[in-house]
């Protein structure tokens, strides 16, 4: 039976999938214009929660549930991320590209440290044209926000706390960001969940063994913050007909279906 009710749930989630692989296959978005930025990064988040969702469902399903609340982990965070930018989308687009930048600026000047010489070369013409592109984004950045210090910003000093409690989600931080982050890090913590103590003797844990009582709840976090994001980018998108694998009904209907599920946990 409760095999039965798990298959229900990953059911769901593999319908969901279908729907957002489709969307990203069939989804083009031309950059014409600098305020066009925020739908391409929401295509890349949508992409990255898609991925992170199958390999969630796989581990789960091969019974690697703990590995998989490190995946779930990084799909909370990446979640956050992408609502944080949606509620001012011009701006902090922008903030977001401008981290991106100064990320390829940084990468680029450790690999000139090790890199051959021909290599070296190729680096350095990354860096210039990431400055070039830092000092638009800030320029662009300047004159829709006068109130940030651009010279001092990083968009990496605003943590996923914060843009959780500013988002309203401060309980599902608790619940996903707080305790799985404990099984990301080697630690003495972590070692509890792979090792069991008796007297004197230590003995691992075999993940097939495990069970793990939670993952309908799992499974059906992913399904809901999967639908939230079709729903923001059915409302941000110009979606034409051609799309109609994604429309209201077919998203009322999804959060029809995981109310039904979750009222079962």
């Amino acid at each position: 039976m409760k095999s039965f009710k798990n298959n229900k749930f990953f059911n769901l989630l593999r319908h969901i999938n279908r729907i957002i692989r489709k969307l990203l296959k069939n989804l083009n978005i031309k950059l014409s214009h600098e305020d066009n930025l925020y739908p391409a990064i929401l295509l890349f988040h949508l992409s990255k929660l898609y991925s992170l969702s199958i390999v969630s469902y796989y581990l789960m399903k091969k019974k690697y549930s703990r590995e998989s609340d490190i995946i779930l982990r990084s799909f909370w965070e990446t979640y956050v991320n992408l609502f944080y930018i949606s509620q001012k989308p011009k701006i902090r687009s922008h903030q977001y590209r401008m981290d991106e930048v100064q990320t390829i600026i940084a990468r680029n000047n450790i690999q000139v440290k090790y890199n051959d010489e021909e290599a070296q070369i190729i680096n350095s013409i990354h860096i210039e044209e990431a400055i070039i592109e830092l000092e638009k984004v800030k320029k662009y950045l300047m004159k829709i926000d006068s109130e940030t210090d651009y010279e001092k910003f990083k968009w990496k000093s605003i943590s996923v706390e914060t843009k959780s409690r500013e988002l309203g989600l401060s309980e599902d931080y608790d619940f996903i960001y707080r305790s799985f982050s404990k099984i990301t890090h080697p630690s003495s913590t972590t070692g509890q969940n792979y090792i069991a103590t008796k007297k004197d003797i230590v003995k691992s844990i075999v993940p097939v063994k495990f069970i793990d009582k939670m993952i309908p709840a799992k499974v059906l976090f992913i399904s809901l913050y999967l639908i939230k994001t079709l729903t923001l980018i059915h409302e941000d998108f110009d979606l034409k007909s051609d799309y109609r694998f994604l429309n209201k009904k077919i998203l009322d209907s999804l959060t029809s279906y995981f109310n039904i599920l979750n009222s079962e946990i």
